[in-house]
């Protein structure tokens, strides 16, 4: 043994070569686990979101007819229409005569038959969007009287 008190060139060079390669890969799971941790908690606040839009359209197709161009109500307090305005999803009209966001992040709300298609989009990166489609049924009939 030399008495020697530090790393040689070629010692460190292997530290910095190993550290070079160990970084970036440390640095790819981190942020992959991080926009995995985001999108959970994006689901969870679009299902809530769901269970809103889902109880109002059952409120309203309980009280009247939904018409086949559009996802609107016609009911006695006048017409009730859910429209899409720069990603939130408001449900406009009826007897409160006011305009109420249910959503946000939505891109489109299809009528289709038995019920409506919301879509829901979000911007993972500038280059990854991540899309969730969801059925809701809405209610042809008048609930039963107990």
């Amino acid at each position: 043994m030399t008495g020697r008190g530090g790393f040689s060139a070629v010692e460190l060079a292997i530290c910095l070569a190993v550290s070079a390669v160990l970084v970036p890969i440390a640095y790819h799971f981190a942020a992959a686990q991080e926009d995995q941790r985001a999108l959970g908690l994006w689901e969870l606040r679009v299902a809530a979101e769901v269970d809103t839009i889902s109880e109002e359209l059952a409120f309203d197709g309980h009280r009247g007819p939904m018409q086949s161009d559009d996802v609107a109500f016609a009911e006695p307090g006048g017409v009730v229409r859910y429209a899409v305005q720069d990603g939130v999803l408001l449900r406009q009209g009826g007897s409160d005569e006011g305009a109420r966001a249910l959503a946000s992040d939505v891109a489109r709300l299809t009528p289709v038959a038995g019920g409506v298609d919301v879509v829901f989009v979000r911007a993972l990166h500038p280059e990854s969007m991540h899309e969730e489609r969801v059925f809701i049924p809405v209610p042809t009939t008048a609930p039963e009287a107990p």
